[in-house]
């Protein structure tokens, strides 16, 4: 029904039974049913409780389901713990009383530290019992080139009838020594500075290179036109 024939019927039903006398041989009720009997009249609670307990049934189906069982796989933290320096690498043998064995050319012979000359070239010992590793490089055994000198006219007199494959040692004073093999023998002359990189910046695998002195005298100079290099690799630790 509209509301405003509600409100229609409100004011007239108002009317009625203010203007209705108490004396009056009807109640007031039985005229209002008599003139509105054939107008419905709906109020906020007609509803009935079939009807909300249908509705509440409807609106119940249709809600989401709430899961309240919930499995959830944590990954458990993991502890990330700092990064720690690499180690120095370890020196598998010191030149303290260290020696250098060529069975080949029946050479053994102790090792001595050597340095730079003035013009900045490896030096090398004027002592014919020893011969000289160039500390300014790898030790033998470590990563790199190990290098050792001699002179030609003093310990390294025969380096030039070594082969490819021969083995050559480097001993320790407690027995213990690494085994190197002849990989490659050179000639080069003494100005062509070349080679240098391969003789003393190798960091590839484990060398050992002997050098020397070979060809003849320069004139005016303490030197030799060329110079006998000895390529050689580490094969075993014992």
């Amino acid at each position: 029904m509209p509301s405003f024939i509600k409100f229609t019927i409100a004011i007239e039903i108002a009317v009625i039974v203010l203007a209705y006398p108490a004396s009056a041989a009807i109640p007031p009720n039985i005229l209002i049913l008599e003139k509105f009997a054939s107008v419905p009249i709906v109020t906020p609670l007609s509803v009935s409780e079939d009807i909300l307990n249908d509705e509440l049934e409807t609106v119940i189906e249709n809600a989401p389901e709430i899961t309240t069982n919930v499995n959830v796989d944590v990954e458990p933290k993991k502890i990330v713990e700092p990064e720690k320096p690499a180690p120095a690498p370890k020196k598998i043998f010191s030149i303290d009383q260290s020696r250098l064995i060529i069975p080949t050319i029946s050479l053994d012979k102790p090792i001595a530290p050597v340095g730079l000359t003035p013009e900045g070239d490896m030096d090398v010992l004027d002592d014919p019992s020893r011969v000289g590793w160039f500390n300014g490089r790898a030790l033998p055994g470590e990563v790199g080139s190990a290098v050792i000198g001699a002179h030609v006219y003093q310990a390294f007199a025969n380096l030039k009838k070594l082969k490819v494959g021969d083995e050559i040692y480097v001993k320790q004073a407690d027995g213990s020594q690494l085994r190197f093999e002849v990989e490659e023998i050179a000639v080069i002359p003494y100005t062509d500075t070349t080679h240098l990189p391969k003789i003393f910046n190798r960091t590839d695998g484990l060398y050992l290179n002997l050098i020397t002195c070979h060809g003849e005298p320069v004139p005016g100079k303490s030197t030799y036109t060329h110079r006998l290099v000895v390529y050689t690799k580490l094969v075993a630790t014992t």
